[in-house]
């Protein structure tokens, strides 16, 4: 009887601390509501410099309004994940489907502004392979902050894309060697300079559901991974983008690396990495494990200690290169087993602590605030936090 009680009950508590898989999102902090609005930017072959391609984008915007009419998270992820895990598991999709029912804290496609305007806009650019949504906490902190966060969907560069015709596109990027890498860098820079373009055409053409909302003169560019070596490139070349962010971004990706900032800028990065990260990471490298973090945060203050401009370089002590994403809400032992690298630290402390910095920062050099934390920081240095 006992032994019938273990496989029962066995599985219903795993079940039960898995579902869903990921803790809850936390709350925004600040004063405004979060809600959403999608649109398809088409890229027809004569503009761009690589194939035509539609870019999906997800606006997150601040708003007074209320409703009961929350967002899902990942709603362009989760169908197709699910789908693909049926398919692989056999396990059917109504099962494994509340395994990723969490919920966010943004509104859907709720389109009232409620008097707020002139808003600055971030553009956000997700890591190479991820999607925005999967950075959905983070992007509701800024925008509950008073930011219009517009999401790109790099496509083929990111897994899933839905295309406007409801297919699902897969990665045709690579990023497997140095050739590779600049292409992709160069097609992604050319995502975000479209983007802004768009918004700036609505803007000034008073068009569009936002027109209102945009302050097209406070620019700022937030991207993780490849996202923030696309922001840093575009830095260089678009005089719209006033500051960014690079989380956690591998200079080595951009050809220009080595040149002087433009703007200001802050380099927040991880501290910590997994031994079995590590390997998969540098399998084809000759840079040793115990060598990859100091030669990474290197990089980056030298940068910042040759350049004109604000800039620095944060370790977020003890946090992992995926600290920097929705992945810092995974359950253990998933997290384990998936081999992400979440880092050690208390992941409330480590979003709390990248968040309050990110905002710190653009709130400094987009709305013009007094700095509350950069004036204790040291420039051309990697300070530890």
């Amino acid at each position: 009887m006992r032994y019938i009680l273990y496989i029962v009950f066995i599985p219903i508590l795993v079940a039960w601390y898995f579902l869903p898989i990921m803790h809850s999102l936390p709350a925004p902090t600040g004063k405004y509501n979060v809600a959403t609005h999608y649109i398809d930017i088409t890229i027809p072959a004569e503009k761009t410099n690589f194939t035509a391609r539609t870019l999906p984008v997800q606006i997150w915007y601040p708003t007074k309004a209320q409703n009961s009419n929350f967002e899902h998270y990942g709603t362009h992820i989760i169908t197709t994940l699910v789908k693909n895990l049926s398919l692989y598991t056999y396990i059917p999709e109504q099962i494994i489907k509340p395994f990723f029912d969490i919920q966010t804290h943004t509104y859907k496609n709720n389109l009232t502004l409620s008097g707020i305007s002139n808003c600055p806009i971030l553009i956000f650019s997700h890591g190479f392979g991820a999607h925005p949504q999967l950075y959905t906490s983070y992007v509701q902190e800024w925008t509950s902050h008073g930011y219009v966060v517009v999401g790109i969907t790099h496509t083929g560069g990111s897994f899933p894309t839905r295309a406007p015709d409801g297919t699902v596109q897969t990665i045709t990027d690579q990023i497997t060697d140095t050739p590779s890498a600049y292409q992709a860098l160069a097609r992604w820079q050319e995502d975000i300079n479209l983007v802004i373009n768009y918004i700036i055409k609505s803007k000034n053409m008073n068009s569009g559901p936002f027109k209102e909302l945009y302050d097209i003169d406070k620019i700022g560019c937030i991207g993780h991974s490849f996202g923030g070596i696309a922001a840093l490139a575009c830095s260089r070349s678009n005089a719209h983008i006033k500051a960014i962010v690079n989380l956690d971004g591998a200079l080595g990706f951009d050809p220009h690396s080595g040149n002087r900032l433009i703007v200001p800028t802050l380099f927040l990065l991880q501290d910590y990495a997994r031994p079995s990260f590590l390997k998969t990471r540098l399998a084809a490298s000759t840079i040793q494990p115990h060598e990859y973090l100091a030669t990474k945060l290197a990089s980056f203050t030298n940068l910042c200690a040759n350049t004109q401009v604000p800039c620095w370089t944060i370790a977020i002590k003890d946090s992992g290169h995926d600290s920097l994403s929705d992945l810092i809400l995974l359950k253990y032992p998933l997290s384990f087993i998936l081999n992400v690298d979440i880092g050690t630290r208390n992941r409330i402390q480590s979003f709390r602590l990248i968040n309050t910095y990110v905002l710190d920062f653009f709130n400094t050099y987009l709305k013009y605030q007094e700095p509350k934390l950069f004036n204790t920081l040291e420039q051309g240095q990697i300070n530890t936090l």
